[in-house]
């Protein structure tokens, strides 16, 4: 589960990422409005792939801001 909370409304996009920086999954990629969200990964590739366990990490855009947090894939 990945929560945030964005200021104003804005364009987000939340993608996953292996530690050899190749995309693994776009979570979200939509205009939202302000407050509190959160988007469930399901473990899975954009193929429908279930991925290994392992580190990953989550990248947030909204607008001009990134962040990038490291999550563990435990099966």
């Amino acid at each position: 589960m990945i929560e945030y909370k964005l200021p104003t409304s804005s364009h987000v996009e939340i993608c996953i990422f292996n530690l050899q920086g190749q995309k693994v999954a776009t979570l979200v990629k939509d205009y939202q409005i302000a407050g509190y969200h959160q988007v469930t990964w399901n473990g899975k590739d954009e193929y429908g792939q279930t991925v290994a366990s392992g580190v990953y990490l989550c990248q947030l855009k909204v607008d001009d801001f990134v962040e990038v947090k490291k999550m563990s894939l435990l099966r």
